[in-house]
């Protein structure tokens, strides 16, 4: 019985050392990733190679040029991105989330380089890069014209997160609605501020006059974009700025 009782301590020993000598290898594995096509995110793969578990991690390579924003679109109902500087990287720069509709774009501005996405939960995406300019329009004597209905980027960047101004034009008496940025004032011909009224809808910030304006020349002021503490550096922002 001891004998018996030895021999199985012994198995349990020699299994137990047996175990210890697996390791997990963690890779990362880089996926070219080509603007305007859909990909389906691979996150972790994993196998035994006979002696030792493999983790394999899949991230998709983007290089973004100067002077452009990317755009990403995605399909699901749930999932975000993280976005790493470099390959085997351990703390995001940057994470771009979905929210509950089925498709949702966004829009981020990152410096020219290399980067590295890695995909979480099961969704489709691709991207693309959005050529921009920084215009001058800084203050209200420099602010451009900006027709109704028509969509504009305003690119917050680093060293180009000031004010921007915008001048639309009114031909017969209306209420005013502006979507998109968080900070807008509606200012009249004189510089006045006109007061509005400010929520939130499917299609971002939304501000209204809380009165119908008379036909003429108003001004439309988008802030700059301050960045606010957090854990993820702040390389800027975009917003679509619409009115009518």
């Amino acid at each position: 019985m001891k004998k018996a009782l030895r021999t199985i301590l012994l198995s349990v020993l020699m299994l137990a050392a047996l175990v210890s000598t697996v390791q997990a290898k963690e890779v990362y594995k880089a996926v070219t990733a080509k603007q305007n096509t859909w990909y389906t995110p691979k996150t972790i793969d994993s196998k035994w190679n006979g002696s030792d578990f493999v983790w394999t991690n899949y991230r998709y390579k983007i290089t973004v040029p100067a002077g452009s924003y990317v755009r990403v679109t995605f399909k699901s109902d749930d999932g975000w991105i993280e976005i790493y500087k470099t390959l085997a990287g351990q703390k995001e720069i940057m994470n771009v989330g979905s929210s509950s509709d089925s498709v949702k774009t966004y829009n981020f501005v990152l410096p020219k380089g290399t980067y590295f996405l890695r995909g979480y939960e099961k969704y489709r995406f691709k991207y693309q890069f959005i050529k921009y300019k920084n215009k001058a329009n800084y203050k209200a004597s420099k602010a451009v014209w900006l027709k109704a209905g028509k969509k504009t980027a305003v690119v917050q960047s680093r060293g180009h997160n000031y004010d921007r101004w915008y001048k639309i034009k009114l031909t017969k008496k209306k209420r005013v609605t502006v979507w998109g940025p968080e900070d807008v004032a509606i200012y009249d011909a004189k510089h006045q501020y006109v007061r509005v009224t400010k929520d939130y809808n499917a299609d971002g910030n939304k501000h209204s006059s809380y009165d119908k304006l008379k036909a003429g020349t108003y001004y439309i002021r988008v802030f700059g974009d301050r960045p606010y503490g957090s854990y993820l550096p702040w390389f800027g922002s975009v917003s679509i700025l619409r009115w009518n």
